[in-house]
């Protein structure tokens, strides 16, 4: 396969379209003046056929997905709950020090 993708910024929106059961994603790249935009397109591979990705997304691209879905409300599925709860039950003994220290209820 061949990477005919222009240079440029790439631009990531994903818009929720629950009429459709998803979310769609919309993937262009600024070139200058101009934006390109592509379909994806499916080829029918052998099984352990080598294909290309997609496309490579920049470290700073991958946050503007990340934000994109964030945006929409996804949210890790995974050790985000145990980090989150974590951060709960530090707050909780944060407060039972300060608590006990000025003599107050919090």
């Amino acid at each position: 396969m061949i990477n005919n993708e222009p240079f440029g910024e790439k631009i990531i929106r994903l818009h929720d379209n629950p009429v459709r059961g998803g979310v769609e994603v919309y993937l262009g790249i600024r070139d200058n003046e101009k934006l390109h935009t592509s379909n994806l397109e499916f080829a029918e591979v052998e099984e352990g056929e080598k294909v290309n990705p997609l496309t490579t997304l920049s470290p700073p691209e991958t946050q503007q997905l990340f934000n994109e879905l964030w945006r929409l409300g996804y949210r890790p599925s995974k050790g985000y709950q145990e980090g989150m709860e974590a951060t709960q039950n530090h707050l909780s003994d944060m407060r039972k020090i300060v608590s006990s220290k000025l003599g107050v209820d919090l």
